[in-house]
């Protein structure tokens, strides 16, 4: 009865051992990735060299990438070389040639395994633009839209008119005063000028009247001994 028992443990141990087995073989699976990615330069001048970076996730191994499994969608390079190692690899591409937005590489399947079971996928890189040097001079040198220039007069500021500086009209208004003052001045001594004139002129009449009265007062006085005017 003990040996059964005995039998019967160790035969759901051992289902149980395969059955956390296969789920894990099923995860594998169904949930594996791709197992990498790829990260490159958006744009690139036409001519010149470019790197890509491929990163492979921590669980993929056995990695072998070359540059034959590296395809070249939309442009064409002179030479592809890959270096790098561990789950980091890097991709060049020199002599870039071609032109448009839609350029990008992809990473033929199979260069490394998820887990030591299954390959890795293929992947595709984000697309990046060829431009000649001669375009990418041009539009650092653009002039700026009209549109632009429409918002950006609208953003300026109106000047205010600047405030009436009272101290200003004062200090420019005190010379007229003190010139009024000087011109009254100016006029009372003159008038009293002409005042003291007057009376000076008036005292030599009067003076010269009594004289002219006196000497003809002598002139008709009559002698008092003929009784005759002299």
């Amino acid at each position: 009865m003990s040996k059964v028992r005995i039998m019967t443990s160790k035969i759901y141990i051992l289902v149980i051992v395969t059955l956390v087995f296969c789920a894990i073989n099923i995860n594998n699976f169904v949930f594996a990735t791709s197992g990498l990615s790829v990260t490159g330069p958006s744009i690139v001048v036409y001519g010149q060299d470019m790197i890509f970076t491929v990163r492979y996730d921590s669980n993929v191994s056995f990695i072998s990438l070359s540059d034959g499994d590296i395809v070249l969608n939309g442009f064409s390079a002179s030479s592809k070389t890959v270096s790098g190692s561990g789950n980091v690899r890097y991709v060049k591409l020199s002599n870039v040639r071609g032109s448009g937005s839609s350029n990008s590489i992809t990473i033929a399947a199979g260069t490394g395994y998820i887990n030591s079971v299954t390959k890795t996928s293929a992947i595709t890189s984000n697309t990046f633009k060829i431009k000649t040097q001669s375009d990418i001079d041009n539009e650092s040198t653009r002039p700026v839209s009209p549109s632009n220039n429409n918002q950006n007069n609208n953003t300026i500021q109106k000047p205010t008119t600047p405030p009436v500086n009272n101290t200003t009209n004062n200090n420019a208004s005190t010379p007229n005063t003190e010139e009024s003052k000087d011109n009254n001045v100016e006029k009372e001594n003159q008038e009293e000028n002409n005042n003291e004139n007057n009376e000076t002129e008036n005292q030599n009449n009067e003076d010269k009247k009594e004289e002219e009265s006196s000497e003809v007062t002598e002139e008709i006085v009559p002698n008092p001994n003929t009784g005759k005017i002299l």
